[in-house]
């Protein structure tokens, strides 16, 4: 007799899949929110539901032994209770859907750090304080994804020490969050 496992990694809620949606449509725009619409999203149980996107050709696979998956597709990012937050990963997905991007001169975010004001090259669209934005590096190199601290219309004005976007030690939001915590 064998013993039904219980399923680690199942398909999103109507529900989970609008949140999920609706994130990106509300930080990264209505393009990015369409391609993502391609995809299926699957979420790992767990204190923490792991957020991952599937093709169409891997989801019926899937579907059939997800009693035995651990992890499968692109991880785009988490629910943390019912709020949803995109991750290095989710955001690479969208590079090229979207305009909200702050290009940096060095790369302390690689390092879990904050991005000061005197560190921003180039700013591609407006913002507002609590807006996620990817960060984008040397030679227009995906880093990852960020909170702002502060509008855009402020930063010309804002002391060159002020935070602009904060690092994230725990939380996969950057490329060099492989090297220090990473899988």
């Amino acid at each position: 007799m064998m013993i039904q496992k219980k399923p680690i990694i199942r398909k999103a809620t109507t529900e989970e899949a609008n949140l999920i949606e609706d994130y990106v449509n509300k930080y990264f725009g209505l393009e990015a929110q369409k391609y993502m619409q391609q995809f299926s999203f699957w979420i790992k149980q767990g204190n923490v539901r792991e957020v991952f996107v599937l093709g169409e050709n891997v989801e019926t696979i899937v579907e059939k032994i997800s009693a035995y998956v651990y992890s499968v597709g692109i991880p785009i990012g988490s629910f943390w209770g019912s709020k949803f937050q995109i991750e290095v990963e989710g955001s690479a997905l969208l590079f090229s859907r979207t305009s909200k991007k702050v290009t940096v001169k060095t790369d302390q975010f690689l390092y879990g750090k904050h991005v000061f004001v005197e560190n921003i090259e180039t700013i591609s669209s407006d913002f507002s304080k609590g807006d996620m934005v990817l960060v984008v590096g040397k030679n227009s190199l995906h880093y990852g994804v960020g909170k702002v601290e502060i509008n855009s219309d402020e930063i010309q004005n804002a002391p060159t020490n002020s935070i602009l976007i904060k690092g994230s030690r725990d939380k996969p939001l950057d490329r060099g969050w492989y090297l220090r915590r990473g899988n």
